[in-house]
């Protein structure tokens, strides 16, 4: 017993010894971040070179739950992820970093895109609206409430029906400003 006892502990220690560090993983993630930036700047868009950095990011993710860099690169697979239309996943990211990450200090914007995505992208309006209101609740004091508000005023309107609503309050104002005078 004690000599498979034995071995296990030296298979592990081997495996982990065998196994990138964090900072090796971020390092390589930080050159193709920077190689994708500068064929973004060449205006090359390269999803060869997304696709790895999105399985890098995942692969990260996945061996180092609790890093720091793990709520960095959730964010960041979550733009990638609403770049090329994958809805689905950039709400997942969003969802983790506002769920598990609750101290990082861009939780409350992950929570407000994935409230922006369920309204605009989705079009799921209920849940929009509860997310949106979720946001308000918890961050009313942050540069984005006043937007959370306005989206949610203007959830499921036409781009018709809020140009008319502006039209009518700034005749409003107009009338308001002529009947002082």
């Amino acid at each position: 017993m004690t000599r498979h006892f034995l071995i296990a502990i030296l298979a592990t220690l081997l495996l982990a010894s065998c196994s990138p560090s964090a900072k090796e993983k971020a390092t390589v993630i930080d050159k193709l971040e920077a190689e994708l930036k500068e064929s973004s700047q060449k205006n090359i868009a390269d999803t060869a070179k997304v696709k790895v950095l999105l399985s890098d990011y995942s692969a990260y993710i996945k061996s180092f739950p609790t890093d720091s860099l793990t709520p960095i690169y959730l964010m960041k697979s979550a733009k990638f992820y609403d770049l090329i239309l994958l809805r689905d996943s950039a709400i997942y990211c969003y969802n983790e970093v506002y769920t598990k990450f609750p101290g990082y200090p861009k939780a409350h914007l992950a929570l407000f895109s994935e409230a922006f995505i369920y309204a605009n992208e989705k079009h799921d309006l209920a849940k929009a609206e509860t997310l949106y209101k979720e946001y308000m609740t918890k961050f009313p004091k942050t540069k984005l409430a006043a937007s959370a508000a306005l989206e949610l005023h203007n959830l499921g309107k036409t781009p018709d029906q809020i140009m008319a609503e502006m039209d009518s309050l700034r005749q409003l104002r107009k009338d308001s400003t002529m009947a002082k005078h």
